[in-house]
């Protein structure tokens, strides 16, 4: 590689600093809390100077992409909306921009409302979570895979992890038969530009709010796999296709690709999160008002505590998809033995060090147990856990395969000593407990299980309060506190 071409990008980076430095420390002057947001600030400023000759530079390839664009679009790093303009709007109901820098939603605003889309008429809608909040964008757009095609242009290079953020967004928000449009510029097959690329991605990296220079986006997305029901990888796509950019010079460090991707009519994930039943759980079960009495219901006061404890304990996956794996050196860090009561949580929702020797409640056909989250699990579907072998057997045969339950974060933080928890079975809620029961059945081409949870909501005697928690750190000094105001409330109500 010539030596003009591996050091081309110093002339954009002067360029950067020259438009947006000045910019940058006059409002991180004015609102010193941008300090702590800055690369998003100086990407803001920079994005203002280069956005318009960038769209330009790819006008060609995105003009024959775009167009294949139809139904609901969630369009991720929408910036300020220069994709709008490739859209046919008798073909796109609905345009979605997913923008986590806030300070370009104005404009982006600006032009999506001139191209005919209008928050209005909710054919609109801008999200300032980021890509891999999976479940943010769900709960966000209220329905099961609720888009037909994802965009990407020029951004899943910025994006921490793309492989794993794009295969859970493709799963669980991309409906079957949907289709991903992206233009990437990617790693080069040249191992020459490949190796001056990963060179100078540090630094590029700095300055350009995280984008690298080095990340093979078109592998991730042509390469992308799924396990079946028997543990096969399968392709996630019907057909699907990249293709360069034309007159490109090979030695370029910014070497760019473009593709359409067809996920299969077949590919469709038994998920289901939760949301609408957290209302339902709030509502504490009490009996009607005594008409003769001359004292208000004091148990509302009991409404607030208890709403705040059931938040903390919203992190719950119902019908979850459950199979089974022969545990090892985990990526957590610990080497387990297929007896141990562990699990695999999908790649999406691992936290690493976050979620490691985090224990769970899994629960499946009224019997629950806990377990600790040990390592993570690529090809689960949002919401779906890998058991190890002896977990899976304590719930079913192994040749049952796989399993819809429920589970929920909960317990302490440990590594994991190899000897699994003791089983316990689930008790049936005593008739004086709030409780709310629901069945979930399975799609009728998946193994037929049924699944009953039971959620209570008990009093809690002052002296066992703290015992009641299992938790720690700050969340459960938290749940703690929450808990001793429900039973303050109590007590102020009966006194």
């Amino acid at each position: 590689m010539k030596l003009s071409a591996a050091f081309a990008l110093f002339n954009d980076l002067v360029l950067a600093v020259q438009v947006a430095f000045i910019p940058t420390l006059r409002d991180v002057y004015n609102q010193p809390s941008m300090i702590f947001h800055i690369s998003h600030t100086f990407m803001a400023h920079v994005w203002t100077a280069f956005a318009a000759p960038t769209d330009e530079n790819g006008r060609e390839v995105k003009s024959a992409l775009l167009r294949e664009a139809r139904g609901t679009v969630l369009d991720l790093g929408a910036g300020f909306g220069h994709t709008i303009q490739y859209l046919d709007r008798s073909k796109v109901t609905r345009y979605i921009a997913l923008e986590p820098n806030t300070r370009m939603h104005p404009r982006l605003h600006q032009t999506a409302e001139a191209a005919g889309y209008h928050s209005s008429d909710g054919s609109l809608v801008v999200l300032s979570c980021g890509a891999e909040d999976v479940t943010q964008i769900l709960k966000d757009l209220g329905s099961p895979y609720p888009v037909s095609t994802i965009t990407s242009v020029l951004t899943l290079c910025s994006i921490p992890s793309p492989d794993r953020v794009l295969s859970a967004l493709v799963r669980d928000v991309l409906e079957p038969g949907g289709q991903v449009l992206f233009y990437e510029h990617v790693l080069s097959p040249r191992a020459d530009v490949a190796w001056w690329q990963r060179f100078w991605t540090p630094l590029w990296s700095i300055f350009l709010d995280g984008c690298r220079l080095d990340c093979p986006t078109h592998l991730y997305i042509s390469e992308m796999q799924y396990r079946s029901d028997s543990g096969k990888s399968l392709r996630m796509w019907d057909e699907g296709e990249t293709w360069g950019k034309p007159g490109e010079a090979e030695e370029n460090l910014w070497w760019h690709q473009a593709g359409r991707f067809v996920k299969h009519p077949e590919r469709a994930f038994n998920v289901f999160i939760n949301y609408q039943m957290l209302p339902i759980l709030i509502m504490p079960a009490r009996p009607p008002a005594t008409p003769t009495s001359t004292h208000a219901d004091p148990r509302p006061l009991l409404d607030l505590p208890l709403f705040c404890l059931l938040l903390l304990h919203a992190r719950r996956f119902d019908d979850a998809r459950f199979t089974f794996f022969d545990v090892g050196l985990g990526a957590c860090g610990t080497t387990n033995v297929p007896s141990d009561f562990v699990v695999a949580l999908n790649s999406a929702q691992y936290g690493g060090g976050e979620d490691c020797y985090q224990t769970i409640t899994i629960s499946y056909n009224g019997m629950s147990t806990q377990a600790q989250i040990v390592d993570e699990c690529p090809g689960c579907p949002y919401g779906g856990l890998d058991l190890s072998t002896g977990l899976f057997q304590y719930f079913a045969p192994e040749e049952v395969g796989v399993l819809y339950g429920s589970w929920d974060f909960g317990g302490s933080k440990e590594p994991s000593s190899g000897t699994p928890p003791a089983p316990t079975s689930t008790q049936e809620p005593s008739p004086t407990s709030a409780s709310i029961s629901s069945t979930f059945a399975p799609s009728p081409s998946l193994p037929t299980t049924t699944t009953t949870t039971a959620v209570s909501i008990t009093s809690v005697a002052p002296s066992s309060a703290p015992s009641a928690i299992a938790s720690s750190g700050v969340l459960g000094m938290f749940e703690q506190t929450v808990m001793q105001l429900a039973i303050i409330s109590a007590d102020a109500s009966t006194g």
